[in-house]
């Protein structure tokens, strides 16, 4: 392995060597190779630094490092704070990621209340190429969670019971249905959350329950704070 013979930005050790860094996520970004924190905004730099690894690394590659988007004691205004909560089911659930990706986002959120949109594919419909009963089922489950975390909560609970009722189409592939996820009572052991729901013409398609008991999350929770080493969402728009 070539030692390089300039320091980039000053970042060798003592020693003259790389500092250590962890293992790159491969495919997890759109982006080019993502800096991690070493101030290596040129390109020959890059090149340099990603050449020296063991092994080295291709600096057109599209990965990026895990600490680049983790913060430490951090507080976050709502709708970061819920972005960077579903972010977390998305990376370590099992249902949400393959049920709703991509399609569903977080428009906004304010203490007590998110608003959710979802994008309807065929993955979230019935036979009769409509929106599944499940598909909003499994929107109230989560909804309610990210309700309770619009409350400042980055572990939202267990579930204690959820209800649905079904009014009328929720609308079919192509479609967008809004969500709205409010927190109505939080206290020391259980959130009681509602979320209803409507369709492109604004009308009410169903509404929700969902109740969880709370109170391991409150254990060294800090409002709007993620834990350390948790993945943040991009600022918001």
């Amino acid at each position: 392995m070539k030692t390089p013979t300039s320091r980039p930005n000053g970042h060798l050790d003592s020693h003259g060597r790389i500092p250590h860094i962890p293992a790159p996520v491969i495919g997890r970004d759109s982006h080019d190779v993502t800096k991690w924190g070493f101030g290596l905004s040129q390109p020959a730099e890059r090149d340099m630094f990603l050449g020296s690894l063991n092994p080295p690394l291709n600096p057109r590659v599209n990965c990026v490092y895990r600490s680049a988007t983790k913060m430490t004691g951090v507080k976050l205004q709502p709708t970061r704070f819920v972005r960077s909560v579903l972010k977390s089911f998305m990376a370590e659930s099992g249902l949400e990621p393959r049920l709703f990706g991509p399609h569903l986002r977080v428009v906004n959120a304010s203490k007590g209340r998110v608003d959710l949109e979802l994008d309807i594919t065929k993955d979230h419909t019935n036979r009769l190429k409509i929106i599944h009963g499940g598909t909003i089922a499994s929107l109230v489950d989560l909804g309610g969670s990210l309700a309770v975390a619009s409350e400042g909560l980055y572990a939202t609970g267990v579930s204690t019971d959820l209800n649905v009722t079904y009014l009328k189409s929720g609308g079919k592939v192509g479609d967008k249905l809004q969500a709205v996820a409010e927190c109505e009572k939080i206290g020391p052991t259980l959130a009681f959350t509602k979320v209803t729901f409507t369709n492109p013409l604004g009308e009410l398609v169903a509404r929700g329950s969902h109740t969880k008991y709370v109170k391991a999350a409150w254990k060294g929770s800090h409002p709007y704070t993620p834990p350390e080493g948790a993945e943040i969402a991009d600022e918001v728009d």
